[in-house]
């Protein structure tokens, strides 16, 4: 319970600076936490995991918007290859239970920004076209309609730096 509470207070508290776009205070309070928790993603505790990938994920976000993508990198891997391997537990759900949904926004959230820094930091656009393809799976799942519209609109700019015109403007 002292975990769990520490974990949404954190995960509030590193959202929050993301939406301010404070990205460099976002990765000092995940530094922060990091250090606190260590790596606890590989617990058995369904809402635990997904506290943990949500908080992780954040923190890789934070990364990411400050120029720390490889350091974010191994954290999305790492989450994406945590949740797949755990998917069935969660797809077991009732498809609107709130645990369902926050288990395909966290991986959601963890492939569309794999595919961001694919295609903004390494300029590696047939992965970031498949990692975003797979957030759009998740979103839709989630039915995450916000984040739906991101990844889409993430794909549609890299369908345009390909030249794909068409696809680009219809996505």
């Amino acid at each position: 319970e002292v975990l769990k509470s520490f974990l949404e207070e954190s995960i509030t508290e590193i959202e929050q600076q993301l939406s301010s776009s404070n990205y460099k205070s976002a990765v000092e309070i995940g530094r922060k936490v990091s250090l606190r928790i260590g790596f606890q993603f590989e617990l058995d505790n369904p809402e635990i995991e997904l506290l943990s990938g949500k908080f992780w994920t954040f923190f890789a976000i934070a990364l990411i918007y400050s120029e720390g993508t490889e350091e974010a990198f191994p954290i999305l891997h790492r989450i994406v290859e945590r949740l797949e391997k755990q998917g069935s537990r969660y797809k077991q759900l009732d498809s609107n239970s709130t645990w369902l949904q926050v288990y395909h926004l966290v991986l959601g959230r963890a492939y569309n920004h794999l595919g961001y820094g694919y295609w903004m930091d390494k300029g590696c656009y047939g992965a970031a076209l498949r990692e975003f393809h797979s957030a759009l799976a998740n979103f839709a799942e989630g039915k995450w309609e916000q984040e739906t519209a991101t990844a889409y609109d993430n794909l549609g700019r890299v369908y345009a730096q390909l030249g794909h015109r068409m696809h680009a403007e219809f996505l």
